[in-house]
């Protein structure tokens, strides 16, 4: 069972990691008064477009609800990122900025239940936005 949910806890946060720099990648910006930096739970909502393929103006709101880690494009409905059994327990953002970029670093924390057995594991990445340099 702790096999297992070391397994599941990487595998989510992955997943979710994944999924969060990709979508700093293709954004413009960081909307400043918005976001939520260097504390948890953190919100990031990014500039950006309505998919990868258009140059159609939205916004991308990333933020934990409940344990969850969710995602809301424009005014369209959110979803959730998390896995069934996997929830985030720490979620921060930092905004790294220099002359030429933009950075947005992210902590997150998954704890998985397996059985009677409880994992928790801490990851950290990082993404420059396109818009940054």
């Amino acid at each position: 069972a702790k096999a297992r949910g070391e397994r599941d806890s990487t595998d989510a946060a992955k997943l979710m990691l994944e999924r969060i720099t990709h979508e700093i990648r293709l954004a413009t910006s960081a909307d400043l008064a918005q976001s939520v930096f260097g504390s948890h739970p953190g919100k990031l909502v990014l500039n950006t477009f309505t998919s990868a393929t258009t140059t159609d103006a939205s916004t991308l709101e990333i933020y934990l609800a409940s344990g969850e880690l969710k995602l809301k494009r424009g005014t369209g409905p959110e979803f959730s990122l998390s896995g069934m059994n996997a929830s985030t327990t720490r979620f921060v953002f930092y905004r790294i900025p220099s002359a030429e970029s933009e950075l947005v670093r992210i902590e997150l924390d998954t704890e998985v239940r397996v059985g009677h057995s409880t994992t928790t594991k801490s990851f950290i990445t990082s993404a420059v936005l396109r818009g940054g340099y």
